[in-house]
């Protein structure tokens, strides 16, 4: 194995790591400790501890190379929380998701480049989020 694959293999079971603890968050709650470790961290802790280990790769993969050193893009952070929150506005909007705060406000504390939220009622499509078209 190259230290390349290494590192990827690294990234990936971080990933796992990250998705693991979001379900299991799900699951049991963010307060919740692991049964066979009472005293060790919430689920919340956890949630805090796996991206970081994950960055911490990917910052072992910008100093070898493999990726850019400036790999952070906070445009592209930005972009993708206004994604999320717009989703979360159509789920809302079909039943599927209860809100108590606007997805919009979750989107908030970066400068969205304008952007507006979008709203979907009933009758209207999430393809046009993502220019799908209909078959």
């Amino acid at each position: 194995m190259t230290a390349t694959e290494h590192l990827l293999t690294c990234l990936a079971e971080e990933c796992g790591e990250v998705m693991q603890n979001a379900t299991k968050s799900l699951r049991f709650g963010l307060a919740d400790r692991n049964v066979l470790d009472p005293t060790g961290p919430t689920n919340r802790e956890r949630l805090v501890d796996e991206p970081n280990d994950l960055m911490g790769v990917a910052d072992m993969l910008a100093d070898r190379g493999m990726i850019p050193k400036n790999w952070r893009d906070q445009e592209k952070q930005d972009a993708k929380r206004h994604e999320v929150a717009k989703f979360m506005d159509y789920a809302a909007s079909v039943g599927a998701l209860q809100i108590t705060s606007s997805p919009q406000h979750l989107a908030r504390g970066a400068d969205l480049a304008g952007k507006k939220p979008v709203s979907f009622g009933p009758d209207q499509d999430r393809r046009a989020l993502s220019n799908e078209r209909t078959p």
